[in-house]
């Protein structure tokens, strides 16, 4: 570059960037039009006389964001800081980014469907808290059916009134157990009329929020008696690392064909694999293998995680 540009831009880069002139004050300061400072201050970046470094502790996110969507074909993923913070408060703070995820997406007409867990209970307390509209044509529908521990069994059914009370939205409840004791136990219960109702509406879901478990001892369907510890060993020898709405997958992202599929009422994967938009929420050290394995599944459009989960699965 001859020194005589080097030196325009340079002293054009110094009025900008240094003493805060506008280009108007520029132009008129150098006799030259502001749609030339604009142009000049172009080339300036163009050339690496100046070089932006954006500095805001949000960054590092929106990079890790960003390579999530790339690399996993994702149309949006939300990431948040882990700072240290206990489990409890991740599943606080994971619950209120898809609350606020959710609250963009309301819309006349929309068909919700939530599983559940302790993180999307939180999402629906934050949602519950912190919206008050009325959407009367809205539907929020169960996923899953109950857990057999009577003080958690209405999980489900509090998200689905959690997110239906604060937006005056229609509510569909699965009155069954999610696991049963064999198939035909589970195709009495989703031929009642009641039942079979609400899984009807599986067929045209606009958005689902499910959660990622863990097939483990510490799992809620293994303390509340709905699975034992000799299923879970099974799983883990089938290769199982993960589950979404109680369907195991390996690290491929591969569901198995486990004869637990036959006893479980809920949705399956087949419409999971038809709802326009499908929304995973969660993290954790624990849940690592578990979000990479559904993640390689390619369900998923939305995955809200923290970023340690974020950088090991990129």
């Amino acid at each position: 570059m001859p020194r005589d540009d080097v030196q325009l831009l340079t002293k054009i880069c110094h009025f900008y960037y240094n003493e805060d002139l506008t280009q108007s004050q520029i132009a008129e300061r150098l006799g030259i039009t502001r749609q030339m400072v604009s142009r000049l201050l172009q080339r300036a970046k163009q050339e690496g006389l100046v070089q932006i470094q954006i500095n805001s502790p949000a960054t590092s996110l929106a990079d890790l964001e960003y390579k999530l969507e790339e690399k996993y074909g994702l149309a949006k993923a939300i990431v948040i800081k882990n700072d240290y913070i206990s489990l409890d408060n991740m599943k606080q703070k994971l619950g209120m980014a898809a609350a606020e995820y959710l609250k963009k997406q309301l819309a006349p007409g929309l068909k919700i469907g939530v599983g559940w867990g302790t993180t999307l209970y939180a999402m629906a307390e934050s949602f519950n808290k912190s919206i008050r509209s009325a959407y009367n044509d809205i539907k929020v529908i169960q996923l899953m059916g109950g857990l057999n521990n009577v003080t958690t069994n209405f999980l489900a059914q509090d998200i689905v009134r959690l997110i239906a009370d604060s937006i005056t939205a229609q509510e569909y409840y699965l009155h069954a157990p999610c696991i049963v004791d064999s198939r035909q136990v589970r195709d009495t219960f989703i031929n009642e009329g009641i039942i079979k109702e609400v899984i009807d509406l599986y067929n045209d879901l606009d958005i689902v929020f499910i959660g990622i478990g863990v097939p483990d001892e510490d799992a809620l369907v293994v303390k509340c008696g709905s699975i034992d510890a000799g299923e879970i060993k099974k799983l883990h020898q089938a290769g199982a690392v993960g589950e979404i709405c109680l369907h195991y997958y390996n690290a491929q992202g591969e569901f198995l064909n486990e004869r637990i599929v036959d006893r479980v009422i809920g949705i399956s994967v087949e419409h999971l694999q038809k709802a326009r938009k499908l929304v995973a929420v969660g993290g954790g050290e624990s849940k690592k293998e578990s979000v990479q394995g559904v993640l390689k599944s390619g369900l998923l459009n939305v995955l809200i995680t923290d970023e340690s989960v974020a950088r090991y699965v990129i």
